[in-house]
């Protein structure tokens, strides 16, 4: 049985996710700082980093969400990760473009909000984060014009991964001026049943 470490809220929900995507069973234990679970000596034995997500499959221990979502996508075929080596290859771009160029800014974003909790936020500080944010969300408006999904003319890892950082985009910047964009997380998340079954997660 596999055993992914997180809650729906950390990144654990992406791989929680594509495990409903894949049909895998597995058991999710719900570890996170908010309790000061991530540090218990029993969790350190999975993942001595004390962040999740973390996987164990029957013994084979696995840190960060990327590598993890990778492994579980190889472990038997699916349409998730098609042969081809050009799509794959676009898979590989989208994820890194994802966690590097959207997530990377929209964590520090949440962070500094969360910072000024109650008083300002500094917008000197936010605005070159947003700015980073709305061109690299600009790109994939421009992909998405042309093609309804990131890496080939079907719903992908790619997808999957691009998607869960975007869907949080929202809660910090205006996407209104991306109809792409906006349409197609929608299709990649809530259209999808699977993601309804991952969100129904604690």
């Amino acid at each position: 049985m596999i055993k992914i470490y997180g809650t729906r809220m950390s990144r654990a929900g992406r791989c929680m996710w594509l495990l409903e995507e894949l049909g895998l069973p597995y058991e999710q234990v719900p570890v996170g700082s908010q309790d000061g679970s991530d540090k218990t000596p029993e969790f350190l034995a999975v993942n001595p980093a004390g962040k999740v997500p973390a996987l164990d499959d029957d013994g084979f221990f696995l840190r960060e969400s990327l590598a993890i979502l990778f492994y579980l996508v190889a472990k038997q075929p699916t349409p998730l990760w098609p042969d081809d080596l050009h799509v794959r290859a676009l898979i590989h771009q989208w994820a890194s473009w994802a966690m590097t160029e959207v997530e990377a800014p929209l964590t520090v974003i949440m962070y500094e909000t969360r910072r000024a909790a109650g008083g300002s936020v500094d917008p000197e500080f936010l605005e070159p984060r947003k700015t980073t944010a709305y061109k690299a969300i600009a790109l994939l408006e421009a992909r998405l014009s042309a093609h309804p999904y990131v890496a080939s003319d079907a719903f992908t890892l790619g997808d999957l991964i691009a998607s869960s950082v975007t869907s949080l985009a929202p809660m910090f910047l205006d996407l209104s001026p991306y109809p792409a964009v906006k349409e197609w997380v929608a299709r990649c998340t809530t259209a999808r049943p699977a993601w309804g079954r991952a969100e129904a997660r604690q």
